[in-house]
């Protein structure tokens, strides 16, 4: 009887110590960049993404000597990271933290009229918070995946823009880029 005692209240214990409320989008990003400055002080944020869910989020960070310093996060705080050998090459380096939040940005996308029907949810899948190379200075974007195409949410002004919807559209020579509206 006494086993049984101990077994429920450790389970009580550590039931008590886990944490429920999942962290936000941009807590998340704080908690790899946190991870990615344990393993080189000189790492550089250059871009976070998530689902709509929200589970978890996926950064990419400048390493040293052309290294590239991949963090996870779940919406649990749990965190794990790799070192690539190769440098990352798609993003130029945002300084942390940005001061529109996740949640800032999706209701500036609602405001838009990017919502789903359904009162205050917005018509988005995937988000990436990201500053995209090209060839004019863009400011990091919050770059909504949503059912018209890509929008974007500037994280200085909060201005909502539309991307190129297609690949046709962009004039960029690769079939995977992204291309951003001069409007920005």
């Amino acid at each position: 009887m006494k086993k049984v005692l101990v077994l429920i209240s450790t389970t009580l214990i550590l039931l008590s110590c886990t944490p429920t409320e999942k962290l936000s989008f941009n807590e998340m990003v704080t908690l790899s960049q946190e991870e990615a400055l344990s393993i080189t002080p000189l790492a550089n944020f250059y871009e976070s993404s998530a689902t709509k869910n929200e589970n978890g989020i996926k950064s990419v960070f400048q390493g040293v000597e052309n290294s590239t310093i991949l963090v996870a996060v779940t919406a649990t705080g749990e965190v794990t990271s790799e070192v690539v050998d190769s440098p990352f090459l798609d993003d130029l380096v945002i300084q942390l933290p940005v001061r529109i939040t996740l949640e800032e940005a999706e209701q500036l996308l609602l405001d838009a009229g990017y919502g789903t029907g359904v009162e205050g949810v917005a018509d988005w899948s995937i988000v990436v918070l990201r500053r995209p190379l090209g060839p004019e200075e863009t400011p990091a974007l919050y770059i909504f995946t949503t059912s018209k195409g890509y929008v974007n949410v500037n994280t200085i002004t909060g201005v909502v823009s539309p991307a190129y919807d297609t690949v046709d559209d962009c004039p960029c020579a690769w079939s995977d880029c992204l291309c951003i509206t001069d409007n920005q």
